[in-house]
C-alpha cells in the first residue's frame, strides 16, 4: 500500500485527478474500520467514481470481449476509458492489461 500511496501523492502534486471507482472499495475493504484504515487513507486522497449505467454497460462489453475477466476489473477499465489519458495502477497486470487493450484508451502500470 505504501507504493500506491506514494504514487497517488505524486500524481496529486503534479495536478492530476486520482479517480477511485467505488467498486474498488467494495473489493478491497472489509467494512471493519481498523482493518480498512490503509485503504481509507488512500481513498481520502481520491475522487470517488460511482458506477452508473454508462460505465456498467461499457464494463459489460469489455467482459464479453475478454472472456474470463472479472466485473471489478472491467469496471475499473471502463471508468478509466471514460477519462481519456488515464493510467491505472495495479498489481494485476494480466487481466487489466487485456481489458485495456480492447479500446486502447487507458495505460496500465504495475505498482
Amino acid at each position: 500500500m505504501g507504493r500506491l500511496r506514494d504514487a497517488i501523492k505524486e500524481a496529486i502534486a503534479d495536478g492530476s485527478a486520482v479517480l477511485l471507482p467505488t467498486i474498488v472499495l467494495a473489493e478491497t475493504t472489509t467494512g471493519i474500520g481498523p482493518r480498512d484504515a490503509p485503504v481509507n487513507l488512500v481513498a481520502k486522497a481520491c475522487v470517488l467514481e460511482e458506477l452508473d449505467e454508462r460505465i456498467a454497460r461499457a464494463a459489460a462489453a469489455l467482459r464479453f470481449l475478454v472472456p474470463g475477466s472479472g466485473v471489478a476489473d472491467a469496471v475499473v477499465i471502463a471508468t478509466a476509458d471514460a477519462h481519456p489519458g488515464s493510467i491505472v495502477l495495479t498489481g494485476d497486470m494480466r487481466d487489466l492489461r487485456a481489458l485495456a487493450s480492447v479500446r486502447g484508451l487507458t495505460a496500465v502500470v504495475a505498482i
